[in-house]
């Protein structure tokens, strides 16, 4: 069997695999630590990009979600 299909809630967290919220937090704020200084907000605006496309300041992206998964 090549691959691996996991389909339900707790299966990861039973069997010891670190993929709580928390633990994505945790992984984000040493991944990003300047988003700790950043107040989150939900309106993050985009800068337009060539052929239609738009980007977003990571950081506030991340600041944001530190403090959605803080605050669940």
């Amino acid at each position: 069997m090549s691959n691996l299909f996991i389909i339900g809630n707790g299966f990861d967290l039973d069997h010891g695999l670190s993929t709580s919220y928390e633990n994505f937090r945790k992984y984000l704020i040493t991944k990003y630590p300047n988003a700790l200084n950043i107040k989150s907000s939900f309106n993050i605006k985009s800068t337009a990009m060539r052929y239609g496309r738009k980007t977003y300041n990571l950081e506030k992206v991340v600041a944001f979600l530190i403090a959605v998964i803080y605050f669940s």
